[in-house]
């Protein structure tokens, strides 16, 4: 499989089959308002699946419009280039997205920064005193950074490390998630390579993952916690796409890094399950899924009355107890 910026749909449906970019696609926030705990096949989930929320594709007509889902056969074959990570899109359609959206792109050693200091919070807060070169790595003043090669955690350490792994990380707005996953610098879409100089914060995850599991089981059982404990969300479904796979596409490159092979495709379903839940599709200002207007028809005596609902409140996945609310969500971020 080509680990390139550009990741192609068709490459993810030809090595991990149907049902891995089927589960990339779904919002699980329309099926839960729609039948709560009801058991939906896959067969339905179409319905279920998240919108363009842009109408950058809307001139190949029917099914690209703002308020359209992206399905399968809309981003394979013939489409299997339509999304492109921003750094790819033509100047005047980043300019228009900016002008119309407030998208803009931040630079990967602004991430590593940021994403420092993050640690070095959590690391102080458990106890621990800053190290030389940095937890993870220290970074330059001319946009660079030197990895730290030292394992971040040490024996002395005990089980810390599994809390730093389950430690919930959130990235607002995420666009192509570049403060989660930087598998290329989202601003001109160079590679970040090897893997070890990547900055995201599920790339810190897994690194820990790595230093600490041997056996492929414990591996995937961390890995899988990792993704539990990262969210971000979205309103754009090009952009959302994009980092629903670089997080799907950034655990499998671990994977095939510790072992030297591919994951099983049940476990890249997995993953696909989990970050459809974390990386989910929300308008930040409303709460709500976009393009998600209803109405509910209520019988009365004198027929049937229609009224109008101003869309569906996005539903997040706790995995440590119950689905819950965005609202009920965040709640539970600021109280920590």
């Amino acid at each position: 499989m080509d680990f390139k910026a550009d990741i192609l749909e068709d490459e993810i449906l030809d090595t991990f089959g149907g049902e891995v970019l089927e589960r990339l696609l779904r919002c699980h926030s329309r099926k839960h308002a729609d039948v709560g705990t009801k058991k939906v096949s896959d067969a339905e989930y179409q319905k279920y699946h998240i919108v363009w929320a842009t109408d950058d594709y809307s001139a190949n007509g029917d099914g690209f419009r703002a308020q359209d889902h992206i399905t399968i056969e809309r981003i394979t074959k013939s489409y299997g280039e339509l999304i492109q990570p921003r750094a790819v899109k033509r100047a005047d359609i980043q300019k228009q997205r900016t002008q119309q959206m407030a998208e803009v792109f931040t630079p990967a050693w602004v991430c590593n920064v940021q994403n420092n200091l993050a640690d070095d919070a959590w690391f102080r807060d458990h106890g621990k005193d800053e190290r030389e070169g940095g937890w993870f790595n220290t970074s330059r003043e001319d946009g660079t950074w030197t990895v730290n090669e030292r394992p971040v955690f040490e024996t002395s350490d005990g089980e810390l490390w599994k809390e730093y792994v389950k430690d919930v990380r959130l990235e607002i707005a995420c666009g192509e998630a570049p403060y989660l996953a930087s598998r290329y610098d989202a601003t001109n879409g160079q590679m970040i390579e090897p893997i070890g100089r990547r900055i995201g914060l599920l790339d810190r995850k897994l690194r820990v993952v790595g230093e600490m599991c041997e056996t492929q089981k414990d591996w995937q059982t961390w890995a899988e916690a990792a993704l539990k404990a990262t969210y971000g969300f979205e309103l754009q479904g090009d952009s959302l796409l994009l980092a629903r796979e670089a997080l799907l596409l950034s655990t499998i490159r671990y994977y095939k890094e510790k072992f030297n092979e591919l994951p099983p495709k049940e476990c890249c379903k997995m993953w696909a399950y989990i970050i459809s839940w974390n990386i989910f599709q929300m308008d930040g200002l409303s709460l709500k899924v976009p393009h998600s207007d209803y109405t509910v028809e209520t019988p009365t005596l004198f027929g049937v009355e229609t009224t109008r609902c101003d869309g569906i409140y996005a539903v997040v996945r706790d995995w440590t107890k119950k689905t819950k609310t965005i609202e009920e969500f965040r709640k539970s971020l600021t109280s920590k």
